[in-house]
C-alpha cells in the first residue's frame, strides 16, 4: 500500500516544485535536505500548518522563519516545560579551564565535520555552585551554534 500525501508528489517534488507553499524558496533538491533536518521533530500536520500559513500570507519562508516557528511549536507542545535560549558566548569568553576548552573544542570540531563517532555519548559535569559549569556548557553551545533547552519547574505543572 503506498500513501499519498502532499498532492500526490514526492516530498522533494512538494518543496522544490512549481506549487506548494516552498515554490521559489528551494531552487534544488540539495536545499530540500536542508528543510528536511530543519524540520525533525515535526509532525506532518505542523508541516502542513507552516505551509497554510506561508501560503495565506502569501510569502516564502526562511529558514529563519522555520527556526523560530519549530521553536515556538515545540515549547507550546511541552506546555511551557521547554525552554530554547540563543546564546552568544562561545569558548573563547570562558577563562581557565584550558583542559575541558581543549576537550569542548576538538569535539565542536568533529560534530562540524559530522565526525559524530568520535564523540563520547555526553558529558557529565558536576562541581560546587558558582564555578561556570553553566556558562561553560552555554558556551560551548555557542561554539557549535546550537540553541540550549532548559528545563523549567517541572514540581509546579
Amino acid at each position: 500500500m503506498r500513501l499519498s500525501f502532499f498532492g500526490g508528489k514526492s516530498i522533494p517534488e512538494y518543496f522544490t516544485g512549481k506549487s506548494g507553499a516552498f515554490h521559489g524558496f528551494f531552487s534544488y533538491v540539495g536545499e530540500y535536505r536542508t528543510i528536511k533536518n530543519l524540520s525533525i521533530g515535526l509532525n506532518l500536520i505542523n508541516i502542513h500548518q507552516l505551509a497554510a500559513e506561508s501560503y495565506q500570507e502569501d510569502r516564502n519562508l526562511s529558514l529563519d522563519y522555520l527556526r523560530l516557528k519549530k521553536k515556538q511549536i515545540i515549547e507550546s507542545e511541552t506546555i511551557g516545560l521547554l525552554e530554547f535560549i540563543e546564546t552568544e558566548h562561545d569558548l573563547s569568553m570562558v577563562s581557565g579551564h584550558d583542559f575541558v576548552k581543549k576537550r569542548f573544542k576538538s569535539a565542536a570540531r568533529a560534530i562540524r565535520q559530522g565526525r559524530l563517532d568520535v564523540l563520547p555519548m555526553g558529558y557529565l559535569i558536576s562541581g560546587p555552585v558558582g564555578t561556570g559549569k553553566t556558562f561553560m556548557v552555554t558556551a560551548f553551545a555557542g561554539e557549535i551554534g546550537i540553541p540550549i533547552i532548559r528545563f523549567r519547574n517541572f514540581r509546579s505543572k
